[in-house]
């Protein structure tokens, strides 16, 4: 596994290649109770010749990049961070089974270590990279496949954050961006605008999570929806 340490005091830590570790994490850590992680996913094949080969692990680095840094994790050198995965994928290539279609997955993470509650910006941050050896993605080959289309949820938005790969589902994956928008702005909360159902109607929700606002497009009207632990309630 490839581990890289950030602080907000000392930057950057050297690249440390080792064996595969637990993750010990402390209870208040921000990245279990807000979500501030972000990932990828890759694979590196061999040739027939026994040559490894890796498919655009650049754009891979851009997308963690760009997740990073709208969750407020620390940036990073995308080509330096690929450096140490090649040199990680080197020692790791004994894993890869030698059967057509086998290949080594690599997991690149980026979690916060900001170990106090409350959603602000990580103090600290952690990269770090886990390999393991894995099968084809359909193991009865390439076949038609039964679909399911949800139709109640969704998973993304326009403006929102579905282009990312990040721990998101959940009320504060857009809260610490936005909110140091108001801090710059010396504003003090926030009022975000979600997608409501396919309806062109717009949801403007508090930060707070006391109170919505819902406004119809065309008849003109507002509903007033007051949150609770239980879910929303409806008054006109």
């Amino acid at each position: 596994m490839l581990t890289i340490d950030w602080s907000k005091t000392n930057g950057w830590g050297k690249p440390l290649i080792s064996e595969l570790q637990p993750l010990t994490l402390h209870r208040f850590n921000s990245s279990l109770h807000y979500a501030i992680q972000c990932f990828e996913g890759f694979k590196a094949y061999k040739n027939e010749k026994g040559e490894l080969r890796v498919f655009r692990p650049d754009c891979n680095m851009l997308r963690l990049k760009n997740t990073s840094k709208a969750l407020c994790l620390p940036d990073f050198d995308g080509n330096e961070l690929l450096k140490c995965v090649e040199q990680l994928i080197k020692i790791d290539q004994r894993w890869i089974p030698a059967k057509r279609g086998f290949s080594l997955y690599l997991r690149p993470t980026h979690i916060s270590m900001e170990n106090t509650l409350g959603v602000k910006e990580p103090a600290a941050s952690q990269l770090f990279v886990v390999t393991g050896p894995t099968g084809p993605y359909y193991p009865s080959g390439f076949k038609p496949v039964a679909l399911y289309c949800e139709t109640e949820k969704i998973r993304s938005a326009p403006k929102g954050y579905g282009a990312y790969k990040m721990g998101r589902y959940n009320s504060f994956y857009s809260a610490i961006t936005v909110q140091l928008c108001c801090q710059a702005s010396k504003l003090k909360q926030k009022v975000t605008r979600n997608a409501f159902g396919s309806s062109k109607a717009k949801l403007l929700k508090l930060v707070l999570q006391i109170s919505s606002l819902w406004w119809s497009t065309k008849t003109g009207r507002g509903n007033y929806w007051l949150q609770n632990s239980m879910g929303l309630s409806y008054l006109e």
